[in-house]
Formats: C-alpha cells, structure tokens, sequence
C-alpha cells in the first residue's frame, strides 16, 4: 500500500462525544419553558431549590473555574467579551447586595420573599447559562438546541389547548380571565407573557437551523413556523412586532450571504424588473390579506383594526397611569426604591391612583427601577447599554465581509439582535416580567451570542461540535498524509494584515482561554 496516498482525517467518521456545556444548556431551557409542569413537582417534594444550587454549582464546576478565571481584561475584541459577562454577572452582584435593603422597605414581607426568591432562582439559571454558553461554543449550540426543543413542548401544549379549548392550572379557584377568546398561553397563563417567550424560542431555533444541514433546516423551518403561528394566536401586538424584526433579521442575514460582497443596490439595479415583481406581489399579496372580499373575519386584518378599538385605547391609557405611578412611588422613595414586590400593595393602598386596582404594572423596566432604585436600575441599564452597542459596533465591524467566519457572525449577531426584541416584548407587555426565568434567560442567550460575534472568531475558532468550524480548522491544519477536501475561505480582504497576524496569535475563545 502506497504510504504516500491521501487519507481520511483520523476523526472523520468518529461520533464525537456530547460537550458538558452543551447537554447542560440543551436540558435547561426546555425545563425552564416547562415552567410549573416541573417546577411545581420539585417544591412539593421540597427539591426546588437544592435542585437550582445544584444546577448552578454544576455550571462552575463544569466551565466556572477557566471561565471566570479568564475573564480578565484583554486586549481589543477578547475585551468587549468579557465586559458583557462582567456587566452581566455585576448586576446580579449589585441586586444580591441591594436585596436586604429591598425587603426592608417592602409594604408586604410575604409578597416581596416571594419576588426575591423568583428573582434568585432566575439569577442562577441566567448566569449559569452565560458562562456555559461563552465558554465554549458548544454550550451557545446547546442554548439552542435548548431553545428548539422549549419551541417543540410550547406548540405542542398551544395545539393542545386550541383543540381542547382548555388550558394549564385554569380552574375554579383560578378562572380564565380572557373571556370566550381563543388563544394560546402555554405553560405562561398569560398570551404577551407566552409570545415573549416564544419570539425567544423562535430566534435560537433560526440560529440553529442556520449551522443545520438540509433535512434538519426544513425540520426546524417548520417548527419555527408553527411557532409563528402561535405567536399570531396569542393576539400579542408586542410578540408579533418582535417576531416580524426576528423574520426581517433572517431574511437579510440570508440575503447578505446570498450576496456576498456584492451591494444590495448594485444587484437591484441589476435586476430591476426582477425587484420590482417581488415588491409588486408583495403588495398585492398584503392588499388581499388585508381588503378582498370576503375575508372580514381575516385574524390579521381584526387585529391591525384592533389597535384602534376603544378597549384597547382603554388598554393603553391604563398602562401609562400605572407608570405614572410606579414613578411616584419612585420619588416617595429618595430614589432608593419602594421594596420588592412592593407596585401591587402600594397602588391598592393608594387614594390617589386613577387606575384600575389589583393589577401588576406590565413594564418590567419600570417595575425593577421603581421597586430597586436607581443603584439596580444603573446596574440594569449597563447590561442593557453593553449588550446594545456591542451589537451595534459588531454589526458595522462586519459589514462587507464573506466567509465561514462573517456568516457564523452575522448568525449570532441575527441571534443577539432577536434575542433583544424578544427580552424587549417580554418585559413591555408581560403583566410582570421579573419573576419569570425565561425573561433572563433571553437576556443571558443575547449577551451570549453577542459575546462570540464581538469576539471576531466566528466560526474559525469556535468549538461547535460538527459545524463549519470544526471542518475549516481540519482543513487549514491537515495531519500528515490528509489531503485538502476543500478550499479554505481565505484571509478578509478587508481586514488589514496586522490584524490578521494579531488574530492568529490569539487563538483563543471569546472570553480568552484556549479552545
């Protein structure tokens, strides 16, 4: 036998093993998004919280001990990394410290543990999936499988609510309180509260799709697709404005690797009868969803004509008195805050609320600045600052750019991106967004997938079990006897050649430890 013949990569054909990282990540959203159908079981038999300790201890034995120890500053991108973690992690730091002055203030102990604890209980999952998930990259594939399969249980319990016309835990003692509506809630008891949720399922099952191959794309296509479907059912103005930037965010990421360098203005001029068809179809398209004959019951049509219905106006009026209120009591306060879980006791005991009583505020934002005060609210505000101009920066950075790599960078940055709509529709809407874990989780999932595209790498460094990546490092680096199977995407053009010589001697992990 010829010792010189080419061979096969002495891993091609092995079954790789599953990443810690990523199994944690992939059980953790589903079990989150399962909400009381395990949370409920585990407090009965007193395992709730030992179960989170748990959860969370196993993260930082896991990855914690390289992860955090690397998050130290860095030079250029490696840094802009870590500072998200670090703005992450600093906030819960400040919130746990914050805590015991909280609870003194609360009007009603009982009412403000309850929100802690929630507020607890999610901190740990949300940072447990932050460092998971930027450690390695197989811990940010995980968060989405993750999220696919919290997308499957979600449309499968809305179908099952749909054809039953019943719903989770709605009984005497908790009454449906949307009237003879039709819609779904899923495991959230409430319709914005579920399509925040599911806009966030919806934007990691796309990233995932992205890195998929055919058969699994159409698959996870079509759950998303089904997702959207139960978005629009939930009658959420909020989840649908959110799901549209999340379709408008994949379509463009689709279009520009279509592209590739080319501009968007040059190919259109280039076909402009083919443009101007698809504008003009679309068009139509729209006018018949929204004015042929015969379709006044289109769902659609009832609820863009819903925005201007006398209820919803009422709707509206009624979520800018609570805000109103919320900031008195923020004032009341010097600014420290009116206690934890303090809105619903102090707008109940308020003469001079012209709102209606008995109902939770519906803006998280204000929620946690106006129960904290500003020491949370600033701490808040830098996660929420950091994750954006990250984004922002990482998006002008990459503009141009063809590759592996620029794809795998535009895929989290579409992921990022959405991740923020979703967290944003979540916490407009939700009658209370703060006890929720799938609210932060979001959060987390953002920071995360921002985390790797700022960090430059894409898919050149990352450790995605099977993707792109694990191909283009095998290809640049061959062992001895293996031939090439394909060519190598090359240098960035664009990218000055100081860069690229700075970028290979730091061939490290978003947050600086190597691969």
């Amino acid at each position: 036998m010829d010792s010189t013949a080419p061979q096969a990569p002495p891993s091609r054909g092995r079954r790789q093993l599953p990443s810690p990282p990523g199994v944690l990540t992939t059980a953790l959203v589903p079990v989150i998004v399962a909400g009381g159908l395990v949370s409920v079981p585990l407090s009965r038999m007193g395992a709730l919280w030992p179960t989170y300790i748990g959860v969370g201890a196993l993260a930082l034995l896991i990855a914690g001990s390289r992860t955090l120890a690397t998050w130290r500053g860095r030079r250029g991108r490696a840094r802009t990394s870590a500072a998200l973690a670090w703005a992450f992690l600093g906030f819960w730091v400040v919130l746990a410290a914050w805590s015991p002055v909280a609870r003194a203030a609360t009007p009603d102990p009982v009412v403000g543990d309850r929100e802690l604890l929630a507020l607890a209980s999610s901190g740990i999952l949300a940072c447990t999936a932050l460092i998971l998930a930027t450690g390695d990259r197989a811990g940010l594939h995980g968060l989405r499988r993750g999220w696919c399969l919290g997308l499957a249980l979600s449309v499968v319990i809305a179908a099952w609510e749909l054809t039953t016309r019943r719903h989770l835990w709605i009984d005497a003692a908790h009454p449906w309180p949307f009237g003879d509506a039709l819609m779904a809630v899923g495991t959230y008891q409430n319709p914005n509260n579920f399509a925040g949720a599911l806009v966030a399922m919806v934007a990691g099952t796309l990233a995932l799709a992205a890195r998929a191959s055919r058969p699994t794309r159409a698959a996870l296509l079509a759950l998303v697709a089904a997702g959207g479907v139960v978005v629009f059912l939930t009658g959420s103005r909020s989840g649908l404005a959110a799901l549209a930037l999340v379709f408008a965010l994949e379509g463009w990421r689709l279009l520009r690797g279509r592209l590739g360098g080319r501009r968007l203005r040059d190919v259109a001029s280039a076909h402009r009868g083919a443009a101007t068809a698809v504008l003009v179809a679309g068009a139509v398209v729209l006018l018949a969803l929204l004015f042929a004959p015969g379709v006044s019951r289109n769902p659609l049509r009832r609820l863009l004509l819903g925005a201007f219905d006398p209820e919803t106006a009422r709707s509206d009026s009624l979520r800018a008195g609570l805000i109103t209120a919320a900031w008195r009591y923020l004032r009341e306060s010097s600014w420290l805050g009116s206690g934890a879980g303090s809105f619903e006791p102090l707008l109940y005991a308020d003469p001079d609320a012209n709102v209606i009583k008995l109902t939770n505020l519906h803006n998280a934002f204000v929620e946690l600045v106006t129960q904290y005060g500003v020491v949370v609210g600033a701490a808040f505000a830098l996660v929420l600052a950091t994750v954006a101009a990250t984004v922002a920066r990482t998006a002008w950075r990459e503009r141009g750019r063809v590759g592996t790599s620029a794809e795998t960078t535009r895929v989290d940055l579409a992921e990022a991106t959405g991740q923020c709509a979703a967290f944003a529709a979540f916490g407009l809407s939700a009658s209370s967004a703060l006890p929720h874990q799938t609210w932060w989780l979001a959060l987390a999932a953002a920071a995360a997938a921002a985390s790797w595209a700022a960090s430059g790498h894409g898919g050149r460094f990352g450790t995605e079990p099977g993707g792109p990546s694990a191909r283009s490092r095998s290809q640049k680096h061959p062992s001895p006897g293996t031939a090439s199977s394909a060519p190598d995407d090359g240098p960035d053009e664009r990218e000055p050649s100081r860069h690229r010589r700075a970028r290979r001697r730091e061939d490290v992990s978003p947050i600086g430890f190597r691969p």
